[in-house]
């Protein structure tokens, strides 16, 4: 059975905890904005492109020379309350109000959502067979890095196209620790690939992770994370309700789209195409009436794979068990000490055991409180 889940980590301070500073595209300081801003809003995710707002007072920031922040200036925030941590944005959006001017940016992902996978259908560049995890750092560099090159001849570099030629944008060195695959990918966003990849290297077993990491002040540079991006620190507590820092837990059993035996359909025509049958036997034998058949076309299929394939299909298709919650603000279940991005934790419900992991972290600030809260899910099975 496959199990999804999501939740809230709420967290409240009650003392001054931010420094904001504008920046340059290439990350060089320009002007703290601390004592301007009115309130703000961060958002980070794993493999998430994030997402920030900004209220600054418009009179303090026309006093400082300016009008409005240039785009793709970097908004950096940095936590200096508990702990310590920094989180950079580009500004892509303004909007004035009467209180003052909003900013908005997106997360430094955002750089690979910029970029398409320009290459013709079936050449070395949009087609590839390879581990998951290099695979993400070939179509980086072929798009976004030195290695952008011409579509019609294959060979001219493209120096428009390579970060590197504007800011210190670097790509980590192939590490091989993910499942391999292979995968068409021709003319597609750069970011949605890695997506539908990471996604990949989870249905074979193997939780991957992208990000754009700044790495110095200066400095930027893609990197992939196979198996934990977090701390894992399961074993360490349980939340539940039982403990006090677990409310609002819903726990469902969804079996509204189960599919749990396939006619897996390769090559060829009607009477000369292979059908291989498979199923879930234990899900099939749970009422005398819910054997739910399916098709599933695997035209591009080997008739030696159809039914690794199909199985894979199958573990798609499982009844779901979907468990919510909200992790509540008590000891042990602090941001950045007990928990963060990432991390992988243990939570309860009655005799229900889960094992969660934390996908993505909230801000909210205002004067001298900030909010915080988590969204996680549980693990696959």
């Amino acid at each position: 059975m496959t199990t999804y889940g999501s939740g809230t980590l709420p967290l409240a301070l009650q003392a001054p905890a931010w420094e904001v500073w504008l920046e340059r595209y290439d990350g060089s300081a320009l002007l703290p904005l601390t004592d301007m801003v009115n309130r703000g809003h961060l958002y980070v995710s794993l493999n998430g492109l994030g997402s920030c707002s900004l209220e600054l007072s418009l009179d303090k920031l026309q006093a400082a020379g300016y009008k409005d922040i240039p785009t793709d200036s970097l908004l950096e925030f940095r936590r200096k309350h508990g702990a310590v941590k920094s989180f950079s944005f580009y500004k892509r959006k303004t909007t004035r109000t009467q209180d003052g001017l909003i900013v908005a940016g997106m997360g430094l992902n955002h750089l690979l959502k910029r970029r398409v996978i320009a290459y013709y259908t079936g050449s070395s560049f949009a087609k590839k067979t390879a581990a998951l995890d290099d695979m993400m750092k070939a179509i980086v560099k072929e798009n976004c890095y030195t290695e952008a090159v011409d579509y019609e001849d294959g060979t001219t570099v493209v120096p428009e196209r390579d970060y590197s030629q504007i800011i210190d944008f670097t790509v980590q060195p192939e590490t091989t620790l993910a499942p391999s695959a292979s995968v068409a990918f021709a003319w597609d966003n750069v970011y949605e690939t890695l997506v539908k990849l990471a996604e990949n290297a989870t249905q074979q077993g193997t939780r991957l992770f992208f990000e754009v990491v700044r790495v110095s002040d200066n400095a930027f540079q893609f990197q992939t994370f196979a198996n934990a991006y977090g701390i894992d620190r399961r074993g360490q507590q349980i939340f539940s309700a039982a403990f006090g820092n677990l409310t609002d837990t819903e726990l469902t059993l969804d079996r509204s789209n189960e599919v749990n035996y396939l006619y897996v359909a390769g090559k060829g025509r009607e009477e000369y195409r292979k059908i291989e049958e498979v199923q879930n036997v234990a899900n099939v034998q749970h009422s005398p009436l819910n054997r739910i058949e399916g098709v599933y076309n695997a035209t591009n299929t080997d008739d030696n794979a159809l039914a690794s394939v199909g199985y894979q299909a199958l573990e798609r298709n499982k009844p779901l068990r979907l468990f919510k919650g909200q992790l509540q603000d008590a000891e042990g279940s602090r941001y950045g000490l007990d928990w963060d991005l990432g991390d992988l934790l243990d939570a309860q419900d009655g005799e229900e055991e889960f094992e969660i992991m934390v996908t993505g972290v909230e801000f909210d600030f205002s004067g001298g409180k900030t909010s915080i809260k988590g969204r996680f899910q549980v693990l696959d099975e």
